[in-house]
């Protein structure tokens, strides 16, 4: 029964793992074929997060990691053998397009990447954006073209710390390479033009500031209720399938990910379905995930005293001296302008 799902506050029917027949739920399989869900952890925080756990391996082993499942709801996983602790945090539509002017999902035309050329062959700059689908014309922005989109005009210089967007007449006077893809709309909106038909606008910026902000103060509230710092950590874990294509500088010149190398932060994929087949072949994996919620400490974010606060301060984006290229140890070589190939427009 749904109806739970939209009462708040939202209190989970069952958090225990189950084991019925199949045909009990009305999934028409083998008359004995049997159906095992897994165990949550809370509320926000479900069977999803204890297969990306089980697959990972977080949990069970001696580095420090931080797991982060970007989405509407960002599940936040961190910890080692010693303890773990999740939380989630209410991101809401924007890493899927939602709320954004051009937005779209992570179907075909949708931009999934972009670079600013700014020393392109022909002397001129340059915006190179990568398509879902290949050579076809771009439709939209999906949630990985919008972070590396705000993260590129950050390393530009075209953004400020609190995410305003520089004026095209402000950019001219400065000569900036790119002055020309800035516009003002007619009601005063700010504008970068990545196409002639696709612009991202100040309002989309705000957007995901509030998205990423929330994420951000999740793993800060869980970090601290772990011990962990920025240089405990041994790897950043981006989980999801969208998390697969989120360029790891870009994630952390956003503030999306806590400022370490870029070598440490790494895309996992679809460890959700990596630890349900785990499961479904061994025994044993699927004894350790019905554990693991009993040794993982739900942290509900909505109880943090200073969470506000700490959301306030993580809406902006992080100085940039800390978070560009070569700014951390441990970072390898690495152009500032990254080459994203594709459509050059």
């Amino acid at each position: 029964d749904p109806e739970s799902i939209g009462r708040s506050p939202f209190t989970a029917t069952f958090l225990e793992a189950q084991d019925l027949r199949a045909a009990d739920a009305g999934v028409a399989i083998h008359p004995e074929g049997r159906l095992v869900l897994f165990p949550s952890v809370g509320a926000y925080v479900g069977a999803d997060i204890v297969a990306d756990m089980l697959a990972t391996g977080i949990a069970r082993d001696h580095e420090r990691r931080l797991l982060v499942d970007v989405g509407t709801n960002g599940e936040i996983v961190v910890g080692n053998e010693d303890r773990v602790v999740t939380t989630a945090a209410p991101a809401g539509p924007a890493f899927e397009g939602g709320q954004i002017l051009h937005g779209m999902r992570a179907t075909e035309g949708a931009i999934e990447g972009v670079s600013l050329d700014v020393a392109a062959k022909d002397g001129e700059s340059a915006v190179r954006l990568q398509v879902i689908g290949g050579d076809v014309e771009p439709r939209g922005l999906c949630g990985s073209g919008l972070i590396d989109a705000v993260a590129q005009l950050r390393l530009a210089g075209l953004l400020s710390d609190g995410g305003m967007m520089m004026s095209p007449d402000d950019a001219v006077a400065a000569e900036h390479p790119f002055a020309g893809r800035l516009r003002v709309d007619d009601e005063g909106v700010r504008a970068f033009a990545l196409t002639d038909d696709i612009v991202l606008t100040q309002r989309d910026i705000r957007e995901l500031q509030q998205a990423k902000g929330a994420i951000a103060t999740g793993i800060e509230a869980a970090m601290r209720e772990r011990g962990f710092t920025a240089a405990d950590l041994d790897e950043v874990l981006l989980a999801g399938s969208f998390g697969t294509y989120i360029d790891p500088l870009g994630a952390r010149v956003l503030g999306l990910v806590p400022p370490v190398a870029v070598g440490k932060i790494r895309a996992v994929g679809n460890t959700a379905s990596e630890g349900a087949k785990m499961a479904l072949l061994s025994f044993r994996e699927r004894g350790v995930a019905f554990e693991l919620p009993a040794f993982v400490d739900y942290l509900e974010l909505s109880g943090v005293e200073d969470f506000n606060d700490r959301f306030i301060a993580n809406v902006s984006f992080p100085p940039l001296e800390t978070v560009r290229p070569g700014a951390v140890e441990g970072d390898e070589n690495r152009d500032e302008e990254r080459t994203t190939g594709g459509l050059t427009t």
